[in-house]
């Protein structure tokens, strides 16, 4: 028995990061483990999903979801750091839902449609699944997950010009406002960290801070890079941003909330209630397929719940 958790997943995996970050903010110790080809069987049958990434606690037990995980290490450290009480916490459990269930769809647009982007994600993703074999099994298992990620962002609508220009415009959105943030504050909504700082560093380290076309656009951004690479230590004492009184960062999510998520959110429950695997929905005008998905509905629900009893 150890006292170290071990996170499985893949280094430009959004929840994977989101995972790891947590631990680096709640300073609980954590190790890396790449959940390659040889081990994934065994991973899967413990966690109970293929889905990344999954941990395995000092007492061997298995946890999977990232959500449940951050609430888990808040148990963990007798504090609500992650998800307050109150209406800290409501903000918080809001901004984090929206960066959970709506925002990776943004940051794998720029992965799988950029062609730079997917052949050096693919590249390195196919090295950390199997890097023992000869580089041609690599190279095969590349192609096949730059497939994969393209036929992922063609079920999320990205066929069509308009909905990437606005994915491009909305992440230059909320890098202009967390840049602002950060001079403001420590962390996106306030003096310490919360889920939505763990969300924030895995999209960023994960995907915006890695893939070449993104990471080129944020050299404008120099708070946002310093602030990825080396998040302040957080404190029990810093202040917090609340529902009523929002920081300027979170308005600008909460306005997010009331747009295109909002709209799909309706139309993917009405269509999973109907039994249906595609509903359409209208995006700057324009009619946009995509696919009907139980996560963002299961999500949506806990996040609900859990908004209930604070």
């Amino acid at each position: 028995m150890t006292d170290t958790y071990t996170i499985y997943g893949y280094g430009l995996s959004y929840f994977t990061r989101k995972v790891e970050a947590a631990f680096e903010l709640a300073d609980l110790p954590a190790k890396y483990q790449p959940k390659t080809l040889f081990i994934r069987g065994r991973i899967e049958r413990h966690g109970g999903t293929h889905q990344v990434p999954i941990i395995r606690t000092p007492d061997g037990r298995y946890m999977r979801d990232s959500t449940p995980i951050l609430e888990y290490l808040d148990g963990e450290r007798s504090t609500d750091g992650f998800f307050p009480a109150g209406s800290e916490g409501i903000l918080v459990r809001l901004v984090e839902e929206w960066l959970d269930e709506w925002f990776p769809r943004v940051v794998l647009h720029y992965r799988w449609n950029y062609p730079e982007c997917a052949r050096w994600a693919s590249e390195r993703l196919s090295t950390e699944l199997a890097p023992w074999t000869p580089r041609f099994i690599r190279s095969y298992l590349g192609r096949q997950i730059t497939r994969w990620g393209g036929r992922a962002v063609r079920s999320l609508g990205f066929e069509h010009e308009s909905v990437r220009t606005r994915a491009e415009s909305l992440t230059h959105r909320l890098c202009v406002a967390l840049e602002e943030q950060l001079s403001l504050t420590k962390f996106a909504l306030g003096d310490r960290s919360t889920a939505v700082d763990a969300v924030l560093l895995g999209a960023f380290r994960a995907h915006l801070c890695a893939d070449p076309i993104p990471r080129q656009k944020l050299e404008t951004f120099p708070r946002i890079r310093k602030w990825v690479e080396s998040p302040p230590r957080t404190s029990t004492e810093g202040k917090l941003s609340t529902l009523e009184e929002p920081t300027p960062f979170a308005q600008m999510i909460l306005k997010e909330m009331a747009g295109p998520y909002k709209t799909f959110m309706e139309a993917n429950l009405t269509a999973l209630s109907a039994g249906e695997k595609i509903t359409y929905i209208v995006v700057d005008g324009e009619e946009v397929s995509v696919l009907v998905r139980a996560d963002p509905e299961r999500s949506r629900c806990r996040a609900a719940q859990a908004i209930a009893l604070l």
